[in-house]
């Protein structure tokens, strides 16, 4: 509860796609409440960062212990419940990596370094490609100063807004997954500026 927040960025550091971590996680918990904790296991890294938002939004210790023991029995559960379905051909799956030997260790290192790269791949071009069509807070200031259109749109999540108390005065509060149906409430002609956390 104390150190929340900065347990957060550091976990969303750690992430292959920090900028998304806190955010997804964050619409997630604002989508379902508490009761995000009974599937956020299913997806793999959220799991980790929800147990520190459930601190920073102040969850009560024994709704925490509750769900989180029971997502963590669903998510145990489900797993057990494949691999009853699935024993035979999970055998013939061992079976089969068996007969590759070291190799199949070998194909599964190069599987994840590809993955690695080509996340590493995917974030560096992204973060050139925001790099070329990036401006200042003070060019904003500015330029609004100055008299031009423009439409300034928040992306971070409602309950990041009501924590920290700060947000660009007239700036429209949109979450991320909703730009496209929401579109039509940011005006067409002016620069547009989007900004998050």
């Amino acid at each position: 509860r104390r150190k929340g927040r900065s347990v957060l960025d550091v976990l969303c550091k750690l992430s292959m796609e920090p900028d998304s971590c806190v955010r997804k996680t964050e619409d997630t918990f604002g989508r379902r409440g508490p009761f995000a904790l009974l599937f956020v296991k299913f997806l793999p890294g959220l799991s980790l960062v929800s147990v520190a938002l459930a601190g920073v939004t102040k969850m009560p210790l024994w709704k925490f212990l509750l769900l989180d023991a029971a997502g963590s029995s669903l998510w145990a559960g489900s797993y057990l419940w494949l691999g009853v379905l699935f024993h035979h051909e999970v055998d013939v799956i061992i079976l089969w990596l068996g007969l590759f030997g070291q190799r199949a260790g070998v194909v599964m290192v190069v599987l994840l370094a590809l993955y690695i790269a080509a996340k590493y791949t995917q974030r560096r071009l992204l973060l050139r490609q925001l790099r070329i069509s990036r401006i200042s807070p003070h060019d904003v200031y500015d330029q609004l100063a100055g008299g031009d259109l423009m439409t300034i749109v928040d992306l971070r999540n409602s309950a990041e807004v009501d924590r920290s108390g700060i947000k660009i005065v007239g700036a429209t509060l949109i979450n991320p997954s909703e730009l496209r149906t929401r579109a039509s409430e940011i005006p067409s002609g002016r620069d547009v500026v989007l900004y998050c956390t």
